[in-house]
């Protein structure tokens, strides 16, 4: 079943083929075939008076049959499968350089054998050429510089007319010249130019367009139809005696130069449309690009995470898991051997447990660290607000007789998340490396000097292994809670030292600076 967008598209190609009725090229090439025929039938019937009577550029002059056929030659690619054209351009440039050879040779012919000007027969060159260009070798420049002479050529032999009608056939190839063949060369100079933006556009899907009713084929009427259409309907006109031939002249000469200006004046004006929408579009996609290299930058961050999570896991985990397991073998096997004591038992047991929990709840924190990355907002709140929902949440895994002090001279609001990921890990990195003989305690002091806060953390735990931090990417493994916190201390702009103290326990000192803070 089709889609919507099917739908569209299909509607979008008919809809654009519908146009391809009124090329140019095709009225063109009839109406030439058409002249050619007159013409040729002229010739032959002795009823040569030009087909535009009393307007003719010389008033002996009829277009010749070597012209008339030539001009079937033209048009006859416009018709015809392309693997005919070079054939029937190759007998075109023969009629064309056996006429030459025939002025060099001085030839004397007449009647349905008399020669074309030689202004026709530099014409006609130029149009096979044109044709040649865009339809065989699909040489654009060669093209327009070929067409653009024949059309400047055409143009010239039409509108001398009206300035010199006298001095027009004194001009060199221009004796023989007639007003039809002027015209029909200048009609098919203009559709040539619409073949030529064909044979770019065809090969384009122009289904899905930036604006309503943009698709080229909309405009070709008014570029290439319309002028033939009325150069036509004004020569008919004239050889009806409707008009007069100097009236009809000019509103020729008056439409063209209309034509040329709204031409102008619609392209640029599309052109202008055209360049807004695809400036807007530019702009939003050199935006999506940004975003996009933004997000791959914190997926390929996050992605170096989660990797350190899985290895962390596979690694630190395992040990506790299998130390419980060993613990459970070596129970089964003294389980009759009044040799091992209870209390022992349970002590191994629930140490192995305390550790699990612990473990797995550092990999928790850590897991949420690496969600919040990339977070547009990150919620900010008081630090005694926050250090007392973090203590309450880790309450049950607090061993007994703990004490957690404060002394907080500076309190300020800090990211949420990611204070709570260092102090969850310093916490349980403070009960995990609890004394046995000794009650914990730990003390949390801040202060604020110039732009940065201070934190200081005191435990009475087993000495930390500093040189983890330092070399963390040599082992992280070894002590993962070390390295869980050392990013965290980076997400929050700081640095960090640990300092065994003299007795037992450790310094913490944490310096954050405070303007990186707020501009999170």
């Amino acid at each position: 079943m089709l889609t919507y967008t099917d739908k569209l598209m299909a509607y979008s190609e008919k809809h654009n083929l519908r146009h391809r009725a009124l090329f140019a090229y095709k009225l063109t090439a009839v109406f030439t075939i058409l002249m050619a025929a007159v013409n040729m039938y002229a010739w032959f019937t002795q009823h040569i008076n030009n087909f535009f009577t009393g307007y003719n550029i010389n008033p002996n002059a009829t277009m010749k049959v070597a012209t008339s056929i030539s001009f079937i030659l033209l048009v006859l690619p416009f018709l015809i499968k392309k693997k005919f054209i070079k054939y029937v351009l190759v007998l075109g440039f023969f009629i064309q350089i056996f006429q030459l050879i025939a002025y060099i040779l001085q030839l004397n012919t007449n009647g349905v054998f008399a020669l074309s000007s030689q202004a026709t027969i530099l014409m006609f060159i130029l149009a096979y050429a044109s044709v040649f260009f865009i339809w065989s070798i699909k040489k654009d420049v060669y093209f327009i510089i070929a067409n653009c002479l024949l059309y400047l050529l055409s143009s010239f032999a039409i509108f001398y007319y009206l300035l010199d009608k006298e001095s027009v056939t004194k001009v060199i190839g221009f004796n023989s010249l007639s007003w039809n063949t002027s015209i029909l060369f200048f009609i098919n100079s203009i559709s040539l130019f619409e073949i030529a933006l064909i044979e770019n556009i065809k090969n384009y899907e122009f289904q899905i367009l930036p604006l309503k009713k943009t698709h080229p084929y909309n405009y070709f009427p008014y570029f290439f139809i319309l002028p033939i259409i009325i150069i036509l309907s004004v020569s008919i006109a004239i050889y009806f005696n409707l008009i007069l031939p100097n009236v009809g002249i000019f509103i020729i000469f008056l439409f063209l130069n209309l034509t040329i200006l709204m031409s102008i004046f619609l392209y640029s004006s599309r052109f202008i449309d055209f360049f807004k929408e695809i400036s807007d579009k530019s702009k939003a996609l050199l935006k999506t690009n940004t975003q996009l290299k933004l997000v791959n930058n914190e997926l390929g961050e996050k992605n170096n995470y989660l990797n350190d999570f899985a290895s962390l896991t596979s690694h630190n985990l395992r040990e506790p898991i299998i130390a419980l397991k060993e613990l459970y073998n070596f129970y089964k096997e003294f389980e009759q051997d009044n040799s091992v004591k209870f209390n022992n038992l349970e002590t191994m047991y629930l140490t192995n447990v305390n550790n699990l929990n612990y473990g797995l709840n550092l990999l928790t924190n850590y897991h949420e660290f690496i969600k919040n990355l990339g977070t547009d907002k990150i919620k900010k709140l008081k630090f005694s607000k926050n250090l007392k929902k973090i203590t309450s949440e880790l309450d049950y895994l607090r061993p007994k007789n703990t004490i957690i002090s404060y002394n907080l001279n500076s309190n300020l609001k800090l990211p949420e998340v990611f204070v709570k990921n260092l102090f969850v890990n310093l916490f349980i990195n403070s009960f995990m490396n609890k004394l046995n003989e000794i009650d914990l305690n730990i003390n949390i002091t801040t202060s604020r000097k110039d732009n940065f806060f201070n934190i200081i953390y005191t435990d009475n735990s087993k000495f930390l292994i500093i040189k983890k931090i330092k070399n963390q990417s040599k082992d992280k493994n070894q002590n993962y809670s070390l390295h869980f916190l050392n990013l965290y201390i980076k997400k929050l702009c700081g640095k960090i030292k640990i300092l065994p103290q003299k007795t037992i326990g450790n310094i913490i000192t944490i310096k954050l600076d405070y303007s990186c803070i707020k501009s999170q």
